[in-house]
């Protein structure tokens, strides 16, 4: 149902922010269904999330990003 698909996802996003801040040294910062990152992280981001999504779903998503 809605209530645990929405519980996956943000174990991914979850995932890929603790990957970000231990491996890669980037802060990033949840909006719902999006990361914010510096634009020089958006490359690094991106695998990561895209990583975090495959492990837990055996799937690659469609990500895009967003410039402000």
């Amino acid at each position: 149902d809605w209530a645990n698909l929405q519980f996956e996802e943000s174990e991914c996003f979850l995932s890929a922010m603790l990957e970000l801040h231990e491996t890669h040294n980037i802060a990033s910062l949840p909006v719902h269904d999006s990361l914010i990152v510096r634009h020089s992280d958006v490359a690094v981001a991106k695998q990561v999330l895209a990583e975090a999504y495959r492990q837990r779903f055996d799937a690659a998503p469609r990500l895009k990003v967003s410039a402000s």
